[in-house]
């Protein structure tokens, strides 16, 4: 257990001690009964506690620093593993000209769409762009640049001269579509996580 969920159970406890002390005191002749009452909260107490603390466990060794989740090279294989997030959705971080850029794998976007934001991170000069393109989004239609990336990497996987998408919209982050996810010999969901490989 982390500092944190000690002090939780602590600060938990004293609720727990104080009510069950309160209940004593006035009902004095049902004590028998408010006892086995007392020990079944305080079993199911310790049990919250013990699941909340092996939860914070399990998603500490999914997640990076952070809060995101990790990008997990196999030793055996070399293959890439995605862990799912809590919301559904697969994150990850690719180097793009050196540069972190965080995605969610979207196997429904055609190709890889950067915001504005995450193309400035990586040197794209905005006054550079031609958005000559259209793309539909849930605001409607917003226009679109193309622009190539010297240098992609996602973990032991390097590709060069990759062509992008700029949205000119709102969006909440870059998706990383089907035209990077085809660069791959294998994408699969194998329980929670996707696994990604290249012969």
């Amino acid at each position: 257990m982390s500092e944190d969920d000690i002090g939780y159970a602590i600060y938990l406890g004293a609720i727990l001690i104080f009510v069950g002390s309160s209940l004593i005191i006035s009902g004095r002749d049902r004590v028998p009964m408010m006892l086995k009452q007392a020990a079944s909260w305080v079993l199911i107490f310790c049990v919250v506690i013990a699941g909340f603390s092996l939860y914070n466990e399990w998603q500490g060794n999914q997640v990076a620093e952070d809060g995101r989740p990790k990008l997990i090279q196999l030793n055996a294989s070399g293959d890439v593993e995605i862990p799912v997030s809590f919301d559904g959705h697969y994150y990850v971080t690719l180097l793009m000209n050196g540069t972190p850029v965080d995605f969610v794998v979207d196997t429904g976007a055609t190709e890889i769409v950067l915001t504005m934001e995450d193309a400035a991170k990586i040197g794209i000069r905005p006054e550079s762009l031609r958005f000559n393109g259209q793309a539909m989004s849930a605001n409607g239609v917003v226009r679109t640049a193309v622009a190539r990336i010297a240098d992609v990497q996602m973990g032991p996987f390097r590709d060069r001269n990759v062509r992008v998408a700029i949205n000119e919209g709102e969006m909440p982050g870059s998706l990383l579509g089907m035209s990077y996810l085809s660069r791959f010999d294998k994408v699969s969901i194998e329980g929670r996580k996707m696994v990604i490989s290249r012969n």
